[in-house]
């Protein structure tokens, strides 16, 4: 799962661009399900609509998200996003919005199937996060996040995106969404226990 500095800067403007609502309430752990048969195909850079694709080309697509479970801890974050059918070529990039900012300030992206970096939103490499991927039909990444390198935040609410590019530069991206496949959704805001 090796990203190019293009797949890496794509998934970085994506997520501080997107912004997403969520309720308010307080907790240690959540679970938000990703709407199934959202993958969206951009043929191109000047693809600015994309195609959404039914059920079995986003199960394809390596980069269908299912859900992603967040625990946010006293000293670290925990991350878990599993897919219909994770492919290699899959990136990934988790968004962080600490005490109810509007807009992420961290990005995890991940650079293979072990390990992955958190970026300030100033493209500065924070930390690296091990990574542990699981390929194939039901498969995942899950990162483990110092809460220092998110910048010890009180609460927290998390997004995810994935894309594959395949061979003819077709960009696959799923956004974790409940509804329109092209806004974002984000978990309820997390307190750190």
């Amino acid at each position: 799962m090796r990203t190019s500095a293009r797949v890496a800067a794509t998934l970085l403007t994506t997520t501080v661009v997107i912004g997403g609502t969520a309720t308010s309430a307080f907790a240690q752990a959540a679970t938000v399900k990703d709407r199934s048969a959202d993958v969206i195909s951009y043929a191109d850079l000047n693809d600015e609509q994309g195609t959404v694709l039914g059920k079995a080309d986003s199960v394809a697509s390596g980069a269908d998200i299912r859900s992603l479970k967040v625990d946010h801890g006293k000293k670290k974050v925990t991350v878990t996003l599993k897919f219909a059918d994770l492919k290699s070529t899959t990136a990934i990039s988790v968004g962080f919005r600490p005490n109810s900012k509007s807009r992420p300030d961290r990005v995890l992206v991940n650079t293979g199937r072990k390990s992955g970096e958190v970026y300030s939103i100033n493209g500065k490499v924070r930390c690296a996060a091990p990574l542990k991927t699981k390929l194939g039909k039901g498969g995942y990444v899950k990162a483990t996040i110092k809460r220092s390198c998110l910048g010890t935040p009180k609460k927290l609410k998390v997004t995810a995106f994935a894309v594959r590019y395949t061979d003819g530069g077709v960009a696959l991206v799923d956004s974790l969404s409940k509804g329109d496949p092209r806004g974002t959704t984000y978990t309820k805001s997390l307190k750190a226990s």
